[in-house]
């Protein structure tokens, strides 16, 4: 297990030691302390420490021994170790005591020892350990929140691990049952067809990505739980309001939700390399869960209004700093809510993350201040460990790489090819994504997450594949349009490798579907099972979707590496079918040949694999592998969002008739 891995665990482990609960035995010399007021009015302990003022320390003695008795230490040892008293202290005074009591709580001389009546202290004891236990459920219940998690992310590991150490129990599993449970829970929408492609715009604002049906089960379950939390288990007592302790309950279980919120939406979550879910998933549940947390928020500050103004002294509240704190950190979180609709991170998604990011700071800091002295308070410090780790894991990762020249090339006026020499050590793998940052001051600052593929020519070397877009994209794009070679050189790091492998190659049948630039992951794919010589009985299909014949201009040295191996390539060209004489290559390495230009001369070159016209059915090809396949298969998909939702329909419908075989399916597509 990574490093990072090991630091998140401690910071878990370690809150959860460091937040306490209260004992029934903790309370014991608070119970007398409050019967003994004579000696301390203000309720404060230190005249019952001070060993000179016999009095006061001879009566908690006697009231704490007598109450309870002489063998039940467990309630007098709080008392000692809150004041550095000795038990032969204690026992010294209670002692002398004797000699002098007074009976009656209500003698008002200091002078002498008062003995206090045992029904009295236990009645007290009783209704004080009442009201720790509002305390007590707030814990147990916001370690339950977070420990939900942890059943989740187990779950999720075990069947992730499952794969690479149990195969051949992974691929039983394709009975009626088996198949029922992933074709109406695991693989379906939670509603409709659409999950890879975002549902439709409702009044031009909200836009949003469907989670998978387990998805949205994890959640309501999670929901419900915070739900019952708030409100269940509360002890209220004649001077307290249970709006009161409503609102106590709600503030704390959201500080103990902030460490789950963080971790789960930066990258260097060690539950991804245990689950082996994709980062999108993890950002379905970290939205999901700010926004529940922010619900929390509403019945804290609800709830806490009502016993306010109860009271009447609203203004003098709202003068305090916690409570100033408190309320910017609540418009904060109000804030983060509302500006993180996918409508506002597609219109610019740096700026997006500039906010997001300012907005975190100051609705922690807020939460910080506005809870000193409780357990929330070490709940905030658990969140800002984990967010600065992360960002210090970033640092390392990025630093260690080092900054490298890349090589940046213009291809078909669609695609950016860049270039990377890598260090030694640093090992991709199929499916791995690596954010590039640029070292030009217009965009320095941004790093943008592409898959990788080992490159075919060079040792040490990565190249990614970027689809012109917008922002960043469009902004090099303009820059070596501009360039007679459509080429140049830019400074850039690179942050990763991200990811974790899926377990495609362990199926007999690997069909990879792509389309546009998702060819990359795929391909590497089957890449690096043909390197590892471990395809001997398997069938490998790569099928990838272009719109145009020119497309094949920038990965055409990639195909030429599966020349000879057992991989079948298929080339869908959507757009208007291509002559032979139809041009295809703006330019070709010498090595290959001196005049090669038109889609004839392609395919005599790539006469491995298939061309096909038109738009590809995905519930036929899929049908099709299915019903060709000998033994388990698995199908893995990245392209445009139709696709990747097309063929998941497909293989749920597919789960429906046929149960004679395992029919596996991962998704390297990613959208955030």
């Amino acid at each position: 297990m990574k490093l990072s891995s090991f630091f998140i665990y401690y910071v878990f482990a370690t809150t959860s030691v460091a937040i306490s609960v209260t004992k029934r035995v903790d309370l014991g010399y608070v119970a007398c302390s409050t019967l003994l007021t004579q000696f301390s009015p203000d309720g404060e302990l230190q005249p019952f420490c001070d060993l000179y003022n016999q009095p006061a320390v001879g009566s908690m003695a006697f009231c704490l021994l007598k109450s309870f008795g002489f063998n039940e230490n467990s309630y007098y040892e709080p008392f000692l170790n809150a004041c550095g008293l000795s038990e032969r202290d204690l026992m010294s005074s209670y002692k002398n005591a004797t000699k002098y009591m007074r009976r009656g709580s209500s003698i008002s001389d200091t002078g002498f020892p008062i003995a206090t009546q045992r029904d009295q202290v236990l009645t007290t004891l009783d209704q004080l350990y009442r009201s720790a236990l509002n305390e007590n459920y707030s814990v147990w219940y916001g370690t339950a929140l977070i420990a939900y998690w942890g059943v989740v992310m187990l779950i999720g590991s075990l069947n992730y691990w499952s794969h690479f150490l149990f195969p051949s129990f992974v691929k039983a599993m394709h009975g009626p049952i088996t198949n029922w449970i992933r074709r109406f829970f695991v693989l379906s929408p939670t509603f409709g067809h659409s999950h890879a492609s975002s549902s439709k715009r409702y009044l031009k604002v909200i836009q949003a990505f469907i989670p998978l049906r387990f998805e949205t089960l994890i959640i309501l379950g999670w929901l419900v739980l915070c739900a019952v939390f708030c409100g269940t288990s509360i002890y209220a007592s004649e001077d307290q309001m249970a709006s009161l302790l409503v609102g106590n309950r709600s503030g704390q279980l959201v500080a103990f939700s902030i460490p789950l919120l963080i971790l789960f939406g930066g990258r260097n979550n060690f539950m991804q390399w245990l689950t082996g879910w994709p980062f999108a998933r993890f950002l379905v549940f970290h939205r999901w869960i700010a926004r529940i947390v922010f619900t929390m928020l509403l019945v804290h500050v609800g709830s806490k209004t009502i016993t306010i103004k109860r009271f009447g002294s609203f203004p003098g509240f709202l003068s305090q700093n916690y409570m100033i704190w408190g309320i910017v950190a609540m418009v904060a979180c109000g804030l983060l809510i509302g500006h993180s609709w996918q409508i506002f991170r597609n219109t610019n998604y740096e700026v997006f993350l500039i906010v997001h990011h300012v907005l975190v700071i100051i609705f922690i800091a807020g939460g910080w201040i506005h809870s000193p002295g409780n357990n929330s308070y070490i709940t905030y410090c658990a969140a800002v460990a984990v967010w600065g780790f992360d960002k210090l894991i970033r640092l390392v990762r990025v630093t260690s790489y080092g900054v490298k020249k890349a090589n940046v090339e213009l291809i078909a006026n669609e695609v950016l090819k860049v270039t990377i020499p890598r260090p030694q050590w640093w090992r991709p793998f199929p499916g791995s994504y690596a954010y590039i940052y640029f070292l030009k001051p217009a965009f320095c600052w941004q790093s943008h997450p592409f898959t990788l593929v080992d490159s075919v020519q060079e040792n040490n070397t990565l190249t990614f594949y970027i689809k012109v877009k917008g922002g960043m994209t469009h902004g090099i794009y303009k820059q070596l349009s501009c360039t007679p070679s459509q080429c140049a050189t830019f400074n850039v790091l690179v942050e990763g490798p991200y990811a974790s492998p899926h377990s495609g190659r362990k199926f007999d049948n690997l069909i990879l579907l792509s389309s546009g630039t998702g060819i990359p992951g795929l391909y590497y794919a089957a890449l690096d099972l043909i390197r590892r010589n471990d395809c001997a009985t398997k069938k490998i299909k790569l099928y990838w979707t272009i719109r145009d014949v020119k497309s094949i201009n920038w990965f055409m040295d990639e195909f030429l590496e599966l020349r000879g191996s057992i991989v079948e390539p298929i080339i869908y060209i959507t757009g208007a079918p291509p002559s032979d004489n139809c041009p295809v290559l703006e330019k070709w390495e010498p090595s290959i040949t001196d005049s090669i230009g038109s889609f004839k001369q392609v395919k005599e070159i790539l006469n491995f694999v298939e061309f096909r016209t038109g738009r590809p059915n995905a519930e036929t090809i899929v049908s099709q592998e299915i019903n060709e396949a000998n033994g388990s298969i698995a199908f893995v998909t990245c392209g445009t969002p139709y696709l990747v939702d097309d063929a998941r329909a497909a293989i749920i419908k597919s789960l429906k008739t046929c149960t004679s075989k395992r029919i596996e399916y991962f998704e390297d597509f990613q959208e955030w």
